[in-house]
């Protein structure tokens, strides 16, 4: 949806449950690309091999090559890491794990950086990880960090690694002089201080400030219904969009779609 003068984009971010809801998050991207500029995806497997393999918590091992062929007019950035040991059955020589963002063309990439979360964790033993591109839209620079943050313990409350998850993904983008945009899934409930964290830094919490009610949605419970015994039972958020107060920011949506286990941060601004 870009235009002449002001730029109006739309960003979506999704965590894909590696696929497990296959047709209909299928179709909601082929549905969702008409109108869509970038795709933050979380939970993202690729394998080079043709044939699609299942693990067995239902996961695809090619969804990044499935994505691709369902966004043609778009380029993938993956930003993969090795770990695979809690998706068995796989082989490791073929099938990595990670994020990817979706460009839309003729966007492009004019920076880039992946790491891992948390900090100093092993690259052979990392299973969560986050990544940045920076485009120019409009004769301005603009940087979109795609997270997947530390999920356990399940809690989704303060841990040592996980505030020190929040600083080095502030950190990393603090020398980036231009408009960003932290979006993902965080494995944070609101009330923690590793949230607190990217607003005390300036940043506006999208999902505070639209008073979304969950980023989980209903789809959750039905795929996870082993959660209700769980000391925190059904928790209703992972997920956050964070923008800088300069951002111009037209709409914010987090619909409930039966996509996922996690459900869609839809932005739409102007740059």
């Amino acid at each position: 949806m870009l235009s002449i003068g002001y730029i109006n984009m739309r960003i979506i971010s999704l965590n894909t449950f590696g696929g497990h809801v296959f047709l209909p998050l299928m179709k909601f991207v082929e549905d969702a690309a008409v109108s869509t500029d970038v795709f933050c995806f979380q939970e993202i497997l690729s394998d080079a091999r043709l044939s699609p393999r299942i693990t067995r918590e239902g996961f695809r091992t090619n969804l990044l090559q499935e994505l691709s062929a369902r966004l043609p007019d778009f380029s993938p950035v993956f930003a993969p890491v090795q770990a695979t040991s809690n998706l068995e059955p796989v082989d490791r020589t073929y099938v990595q794990t990670g994020v990817a963002i979706f460009l839309k063309h003729p966007l492009h990439v004019v920076a880039q950086e992946a790491f891992l979360l948390p900090p100093g964790a092993r690259e052979d033993n990392a299973h969560h990880n986050a990544q940045y591109v920076t485009i120019e839209v409009n004769g301005s620079l603009l940087t979109f960090c795609n997270v997947h943050g530390i999920a356990h313990p399940g809690h989704k409350r303060d841990t040592p690694e996980r505030l020190a998850q929040s600083h080095k993904i502030l950190d990393t983008l603090a020398t980036i002089e231009e408009e960003k945009i932290i979006m993902g899934d965080f494995n944070l409930l609101p009330d923690t201080n590793s949230v607190r964290l990217f607003e005390e830094a300036g940043f506006r919490n999208l999902v505070k400030d639209h008073n979304i009610q969950s980023t989980r949605g209903s789809q959750h419970k039905i795929l996870h219904p082993e959660f209700a015994d769980l000391p925190d039972g059904f928790q209703e958020f992972a997920d956050y969009t964070f923008v800088q107060p300069t951002l111009s920011v037209q709409h914010f949506a987090v619909p409930d779609l039966p996509i996922s286990d996690h459900l869609p941060m839809i932005l739409d601004c102007t740059v």
